[in-house]
C-alpha cells in the first residue's frame, strides 16, 4: 500500500440517533477527525456503504445482526472527490444502514454498533482502515 505523510489515519467517530424502523431508516453520522499535526486528505466518497464501510451491529442479547459488506467499485465510472482535512478538522458522511440490513425488522432495544472504514482508492489520499468506537443505539422503540 502507497504510504505518504498525509496517510495518518483519522479518527472515526460516530453518532446515530433511535432508529424506531430501521429496516426503513437506519441513519449515522461517521465523522472522519484529522488528529494529527499534518493535513490528510480524504477520499470524499462513501456509497455504496459496503465498498467503503464494514459495519457491526449486536443485538442486546450479544448476537450479531446481518449487514451486508465487502464490494468493489470501479474509479472509472465518475470523477474522485477528495477533502483536505487540516489538524483539527472534521469530514461528516452522513450513511444510511436501512438497505444493507438483512434482516426485514429487528427486536427493540439497545443495540451496539461500530464501523470500519477502509479504503483502496484514489490518489495521494488515506488508504487502509479506521475502526470506530462502538456506541449505543435505540432500535425498534419509538421514543415517547
Amino acid at each position: 500500500m502507497h504510504t505518504t505523510p498525509m496517510d495518518s489515519p483519522p479518527t472515526l467517530v460516530l453518532s446515530a440517533p433511535a432508529a424506531p424502523e430501521p429496516a426503513r431508516r437506519f441513519l449515522v453520522t461517521a465523522r472522519f477527525v484529522n488528529t494529527s499535526q499534518r493535513p490528510l486528505r480524504l477520499l470524499d466518497l462513501f456509497e455504496p456503504l459496503p465498498v467503503f464501510f464494514t459495519a457491526r451491529l449486536v443485538a442486546p442479547g450479544g448476537g450479531e445482526v446481518d449487514i451486508a459488506g465487502a464490494g468493489k467499485l470501479d474509479p472509472l465510472q465518475g470523477s474522485l472527490r477528495y477533502a483536505e482535512l487540516a489538524p483539527g478538522a472534521i469530514l461528516e458522511a452522513a450513511l444510511d444502514l436501512a438497505p444493507w440490513l438483512r434482516a426485514s425488522s429487528l427486536p427493540g432495544g439497545t443495540y451496539r454498533l461500530s464501523l470500519q472504514y477502509h479504503n483502496a482508492y484514489g490518489e495521494d489520499c488515506f488508504k487502509g482502515l479506521v475502526d470506530s468506537a462502538a456506541i449505543e443505539v435505540r432500535v425498534g422503540v419509538a421514543l415517547p
